[in-house]
């Protein structure tokens, strides 16, 4: 179960923390383990340096700005920034005194783990910035809430969560698109919108009457700055909160189409396969058969 009272914060240099310790024994496992994860306030004087990290890592600034330098690169630190390193892979990480850093970690490790990073465009050494910073530090806190809660499924929920947050993480807005116009940020109130209400959504045309944008417009800014459509992308969105869903026990296919806003089960089921690979009953017992009691 979780333990927060015997282990320590990872660095002295830190406060105001929240830690989900899960498996601190990296070894050659199946799959995909998480480790460990937590969000950290840096104090005064916050400065790790390491050749390398026995886990694959990755990082997320959620405020305040610092120096990281990433396998002899340097970077600025913002908030929105990611970051991911393994083993391997040097990395000094610094935070400005003046504007401490409060950010999110995840550490993993497993036979597919070099492989989810690679699919998700992250393979460490790896630095950029997210198209959507809130939905990557929701589902941070989403995937914490689990990895924290005493259900025999975290550990696995706690991995299909991450498998997610990778994905979200690797949509990356080029520098070059990613201006600071009116255009931008309608898109941005758009994916916010539909991060919390897209299980009301059904359509296009609902997502742009609730960004009060006419739908044409709307198209051309998924179009320009995502290179897909509203509905492909509200459609994703539901898959993924679907995925998590089904890892609970107990909750059946069709009462998991209904919570994420699919009033077809089978057109759900169609698209989950198309998705993922297989379909919702399969995607359940293959994640059932790796929970660890």
């Amino acid at each position: 179960m979780f333990i927060e009272s015997t282990l320590p914060p990872f660095s002295s240099q830190v406060t105001d923390t929240t830690y989900a310790y899960l498996d601190m024994k990296p070894r050659s496992a199946a799959g995909v383990v998480v480790s460990c994860g937590g969000v950290e306030r840096c104090t005064h004087g916050y400065r790790v340096e390491r050749d390398g990290y026995r886990c694959f890592g990755l990082e997320f600034v959620a405020e305040g700005s610092g120096t990281l330098v990433l396998a002899g690169k340097e970077y600025r630190l913002r908030p929105g920034n990611c970051f991911t390193y393994g083993p391997g892979v040097a990395h000094t990480l610094v935070s400005d005194p003046t504007r401490p850093m409060r950010k999110y970690f995840v550490d993993f490790f497993g036979h597919e783990s070099r492989r989810i990073f690679e699919q998700a465009g992250l393979t460490p050494p790896w630095f950029g910035t997210p198209a959507s910073a809130s939905m990557v530090q929701s589902l941070f806190e989403d995937m914490l809430r689990e990895a924290r809660s005493n259900v025999p499924a975290r550990k696995d929920l706690a991995s299909a969560y991450l498998r997610v947050l990778l994905l979200k993480c690797g949509d990356v807005m080029p520098q070059s698109e990613r201006p600071h116009t009116r255009a931008y940020a309608t898109l941005q109130r758009a994916l916010d919108i539909m991060e919390k209400q897209y299980a009301t959504l059904h359509s296009m045309s609902d997502l742009a009457a609730a960004s009060c944008v006419d739908p044409a417009h709307l198209c051309r800014l998924f179009s320009r700055f995502r290179k897909e459509s509203p509905l492909r992308s509200l459609i994703r969105r539901k898959l993924d909160a679907a995925a998590l869903l089904l890892v609970k026990d107990g909750v059946m296919v069709k009462e998991v189409a209904a919570a994420v806003g699919f009033e077809d089960a089978y057109y759900f089921s169609k698209q989950f396969r198309k998705a993922f690979g297989c379909s919702p009953t399969d995607f359940r017992k293959e994640r059932a058969t790796s929970v660890t009691l």
